[in-house]
């Protein structure tokens, strides 16, 4: 009877079950088959029936390429070679305009012509010191021919000769100023020879390209520091990707990169990766990756927006199984491999790379084998010996969690916020010297430079001005210097008065070189080229190239130069931070302690450092300084730990954690853990 009674129950509880079973598949779920499923230790076997009832479906093993992506937004922007602004040398009025925005030009083509008070004035004093030159060459002549007669004083020859040769250095200064301003010696020669002055200057294109903009208008009153013209040749163009945090450590320069633009029905642009910025931009912390591309048919216009994705990891002919056949079991994978219709094998798998629908296999599979795609996870419940995945990781978990509890209570680890940043002697700014233009650029983002090594070159108006102030003090130092010398050597008698003049003078003129040297140096001229100028003589030496061109501007540190925003012919002032130099071999995590957790944090002290952008980094070091004191709202005590980073994957703006080594537990927090 008892047996009878147990059969019965057993019924009742598959009927049970089956009802359960039926209940879950309308809910969603595949039903375990309760007839024609029959497991053989790693084999499966299905009937067609039971097959249609977990709703079965294989898919085939291929093999492929494979490519792992990361995707952002991009933007079209113009070399900084291929833009350039147009400036006025003088301050002056518009007199005509020749082209206006969107015509096309070429280099030296006139855009417009400004007089200025400037010109006119170089000019006129042009035409006077030629004609006082012309005079005192006369009266040496003259006092020359006398004084071998006899019938002139030496005194007088010799003042006749300086004033000759201070009438030619000044007449060498006026036309350094007016070759400045662009007029060629042989339109200077004919102003001096009395032909017609030069009423206006032109403003020229110094490249080919398109007007993108013009701020010019007839009669318009304008400034050396204003921009009057931006020139465009987008032949080629930058596409720069803004990449998010997440991805910023996966980019590097030489990947592969494809842009979309929508805007041009779908349009695609291929091309390498040539630039990753060293820092994450402070304001929207995205990592500028950036590639180049030809644009000869001008479909890419500057500012345009694309969407990028980059192929970060890419592995040629894989084995490449569907993502969605992969079965989870403990700390590794498996799969159903169909071996023939119906019957099935579990079988463990090595994963590699993964692209989202597809997976590496690295062992276990081979090209032309079908696995189990809908349906797996509920075949594989079925197998016995191996507990559920779920299980399994709820094992995992447990012993992970005792074994956290139990190096806590041994050590305990602090965790904080923090950012990577540069040290300070591995950061450096170079700017110009003085205000100017910027007349060359002479380096690429990305480019490691020398400490000393010219990034860019400037037309400096300022420091033209101070060279020809040098140059005019250098011709009165030389008088009072010759006249002096002369009077003594004549061994006349001269009035005290005179020689004090004289004395005065000279003093006077050298202490105004050596101040104007002085200066020079400081704004960026090497020592070498000022003691060049003060060894020109003005009088003799006509030749081109008497005063420094461009004012360089100089690497003051030995590293890689950042993200720099430059234009040739971009008005640009002392105070400006024109390019920044970066050595990210080692750098700094500063990390961000709250107040009460502060007791006890010292240099010395160790810690892990791992980022969110790239779970598989963990860094080790020990604090290498601290804060003096509690900054910001929030009263956070800083600390710094130093890292190398030879391969560059920590850049500056980073997140980051950081966990410090604080030693063991209080007894009270101690027995909380337990």
């Amino acid at each position: 009877m008892k047996r009878q009674l147990l059969r019965l129950g057993t019924l009742i509880l598959l009927a049970i079950l089956a009802a359960d079973s039926v209940v879950r598949a309308h809910e969603g779920h595949a039903a375990l088959p309760t007839r024609g499923a029959k497991v053989e230790g790693e084999r499966l076997y299905l009937t067609e029936t039971a097959r249609k009832a977990v709703g079965l479906t294989t898919g085939k093993v291929e093999l492929t390429d494979l490519e792992r992506a990361v995707t952002a937004n991009a933007r079209v922007e113009v070399p900084f070679g291929q833009s350039a602004f147009v400036t006025t040398l003088i301050a002056g009025r518009i007199e005509n305009v020749q082209v206006g925005p969107g015509e096309a030009v070429a280099a030296g083509q006139e855009l417009a012509t400004i007089a200025g008070l400037e010109l006119e004035t170089l000019q006129l004093d042009l035409l006077r010191l030629t004609g006082e030159l012309d005079l005192a060459q006369r009266t040496f002549d003259r006092l020359e021919m006398l004084s071998g007669q006899g019938a002139v004083a030496g005194k007088s020859l010799q003042a006749a000769r300086a004033e000759r040769q201070t009438k030619a250095a000044e007449l060498r200064i006026v036309r350094l100023k007016l070759q400045s301003l662009g007029l060629s010696d042989a339109t200077i020669d004919g102003i001096a020879a009395g032909d017609d002055i030069v009423r206006a200057l032109s403003l020229t294109s110094p490249i080919d390209g398109f007007v993108a903009d013009a701020d010019v208008r007839a009669g318009q009153i304008v400034e050396p520091t204003q921009h009057l013209y931006h020139i465009v040749n987008a032949d080629r163009v930058w596409i720069a990707a803004d990449v998010l945090e997440s991805d910023a450590a996966k980019v590097a320069v030489g990947m592969q990169a494809r842009v979309v633009f929508p805007a041009l029905d779908g349009r695609r642009v291929t091309g390498a990766i040539d630039y990753v910025a060293s820092a994450l931009d402070p304001e929207s912390g995205t990592l500028t990756a950036r590639l180049s591309v030809e644009n000869a048919d001008g479909a890419l216009r500057p500012g345009q927006f694309g969407r990028m994705r980059i192929a970060v990891e890419r592995m040629d002919q894989a084995i490449a199984c569907p993502a969605a056949a992969l079965i989870r079991v403990g700390d590794g994978y498996s799969v159903l491999l169909q071996e023939a219709p119906g019957q099935f094998l579990r079988k463990p798998v090595t994963v590699g790379l993964r692209n989202g629908k597809r997976v590496e296999i690295l062992r276990g599979l081979f090209p032309g084998d079908r696995v189990v795609l809908a349906g797996s996870n509920v075949l594989a419940s079925m197998f016995g010996g191996e507990a559920p995945p779920v299980a399994r990781a709820k094992s995992t978990e447990a012993a992970s969690a005792t074994a956290a509890s139990e190096a806590r209570l041994a050590s305990h680890w602090l965790t904080a916020q923090a950012r990577v940043e540069l040290p300070t002697g591995r950061k450096s700014y170079a700017a110009a010297g003085a205000d100017g233009r910027v007349s060359r650029i002479l380096v690429r983002q990305g480019e490691r430079v020398q400490a000393g090594q010219v990034l860019a070159e400037i037309e400096s108006l300022a420091v033209r001005d101070m060279q020809l102030q040098l140059l005019s003090a250098r011709v009165l130092q030389q008088r009072a210097g010759s006249l002096l010398e002369n009077l003594e050597e004549v061994g006349e008698v001269a009035a005290k008065k005179e020689l004090w003049e004289l004395r005065t003078d000279l003093a006077t003129a050298e202490q105004t070189v050596a101040g104007l040297s002085r200066q020079l140096e400081l704004v960026g001229i090497s020592p070498a080229e000022i003691e060049r100028l003060i060894a020109l003589d003005l009088a003799a030496d006509m030749s081109d190239g008497s005063m420094l061109a461009t004012l360089p501007i100089r690497a003051p540190a030995e590293g890689i130069v950042d993200d720099f925003q430059l234009t040739p012919g971009q008005v640009v002032a002392p105070e400006e931070r024109l390019f920044e130099i970066h050595d990210p071999s080692r750098v700094w995590v500063q990390a961000f302690v709250f107040e009460q957790e502060a007791a006890g944090i010292r240099v010395g002290q160790r810690v892990r450092v791992r980022l969110p952008a790239d779970p598989e980094y963990l860094g080790e070091a020990t604090i290498v300084r601290a804060s003096p004191q509690m900054t910001g709202a929030e009263r956070v005590f800083s600390v710094w730990a130093e890292f190398d980073n030879p391969d560059l994957t920590l850049k500056e703006g980073m997140s980051a954690w950081m966990e410090i080594e604080v030693g063991a537990l209080p007894g009270a927090l101690a027995a909380e853990t337990e």
